[in-house]
């Protein structure tokens, strides 16, 4: 995580943002960087709001949606 600043990252984009581990890393890294978050578990995506408002996270936007190569709707087990 350290070489983040080192390639001058401005967008990072989190595949799975689950309960917020690497948005805890990328922020502590570089509260500047966009983070952009994918979750398709409504109960993650309450706990990641949580987080991002008591952490005073800026620059983040979270998709509470999967990522797939198919288009579909799917339910979440």
């Amino acid at each position: 995580m350290n070489k983040i600043n080192n390639i001058g990252i401005v967008k990072f984009i989190d595949v799975g943002a689950n309960v917020g581990q690497t948005l805890l890393m990328v922020k502590s890294v570089d509260n500047s960087i966009d983070y952009v978050g994918f979750e398709p578990n409504q109960n993650c995506i309450f706990y990641l709001r949580k987080l991002i408002t008591q952490n005073l996270f800026t620059n983040v936007m979270l998709i509470p949606v999967g990522i797939s190569t198919k288009t579909r709707l799917e339910e979440l087990n």
